[in-house]
């Protein structure tokens, strides 16, 4: 029967609008805007059909492009041969000493596969071996040439002397000489006059540094570092050595503690309390992850994670990055309240220390 036809949605909306209400006298702007609401949501569903139609459209009728085979070749000739087929190029980096460099290791989606035109195809390129130039450091002061090979990551290390022959605190020579091409694992080693003994250590000025390089380059001098806690209302004082107990200049003997003054900034009474900066230092072997057949400890570096529990979080992750055998993990990290650090390698548990 027809009177139990269903009626679609935009019937409804219509016999509703055309329908006087239990109230008689309702006026003409109200029934006008009734009339307008129907008419936006008419028009904003056509409107939806439309765009999704010439989407579908533009998808469908997109060209075609089949992915060529460019593993092997030049970055730039596998670039210009995707391009041609109007594919998009993204490239990442992988240093690999078995490969030249700049030759297409991998690359994604794989070759023969059709794919519309503008499909990104992705490049892994192989840096070849990860080197370096070495920086000519002679005549320099020690402190200059010891910046310049932070910056550009360079390892090295000082081997001082006392001699009246020359100036103190200069670099005398290097061991490899400035504009070879080596790989960036050798350490270079620069020699220095110095009015300092070797079991001594000229303070230097750590005032307004991040913590972390403080602490860093403390550790390296042979020097204990401590922390102190200041607070501060400053948010960009936050995590910056703000003072040292021992005067820049000063002369003291390796595995004395030099202690810093951290800047702690907090919101309010509570986390300017109980907010702290801590230090974790650990050097990790090979010997620390055992093999257990699996081949964990096997090549030069373990994935190297550290979460942190606190009173405001569980599990905080604050590294998670290869680390070479045979070297120093510092770090420095700001918690609330008691707090537990778990450092993991390869998956296997190493350490737990509590603050």
């Amino acid at each position: 029967m027809e009177g139990n036809k269903k009626i679609g949605f935009f019937q409804r909306l219509l016999i509703k609008l055309k329908t006087p209400t239990e109230n008689k006298h309702t006026d003409i702007y109200t029934r006008f805007l009734r009339k307008m609401f129907f008419f936006a949501v008419l028009a904003g569903g056509i409107a939806i059909v439309v765009v999704f139609g010439v989407l579908l459209l533009k998808s469908v009728g997109a060209p075609l492009a089949k992915v060529p085979s460019v593993i092997g070749m030049n970055v730039v000739d596998a670039a210009l041969a995707l391009q041609e087929r109007g594919l998009v190029v993204e490239i990442e980096k992988k240093f690999d000493k078995s490969i030249d460099r700049f030759i297409v290791i991998e690359q994604f989606p794989k070759p023969g596969i059709t794919v519309r035109e503008d499909r990104v195809v992705k490049l892994l390129v192989s840096m070849g071996k990860d080197t370096f130039i070495v920086p000519d450091l002679i005549g320099m002061n020690k402190n200059e040439a010891e910046s310049i090979l932070k910056q550009n990551k360079i390892s090295y290390t000082f081997k001082v002397i006392q001699s009246s022959e020359y100036q103190t605190n200069v670099v005398i020579s290097q061991d490899i000489k400035a504009g070879q091409e080596v790989e960036r694992f050798v350490k270079l080693q620069l020699l220095v006059n110095s009015d300092v003994k070797k079991d001594e250590y000229r303070v230097a000025d750590f005032s307004k540094q991040p913590l972390e390089i403080a602490v860093k380059d403390i550790f390296d001098a042979g020097v204990v570092p401590k922390l102190e806690k200041v607070v501060t209302d400053l948010t960009e004082e936050d995590g910056l050595v703000l003072g040292q107990d021992i005067p820049p200049n000063s002369v003291i003997k390796k595995n004395s503690a030099l202690t810093l003054k951290v800047g702690v900034y907090g919101k309010d009474d509570m986390e300017k309390a109980k907010y702290s900066y801590h230090i974790f230092r650990y050097y990790l072997t090979k010997s620390a992850i055992p093999d257990l057949g699996t081949g964990a400890s096997a090549g030069p570096s373990a994935a190297i994670k550290i979460t942190i529990d606190d009173e405001l979080n569980s599990e905080r992750e604050i590294m998670n990055m290869p680390i070479e055998y045979n070297s120093w993990i510092v770090l420095t990290f700001k918690s609330f309240g008691k707090t537990s650090l778990f450092l993991t390698g390869n998956n296997t548990f190493l350490r737990e220390e509590k603050y």
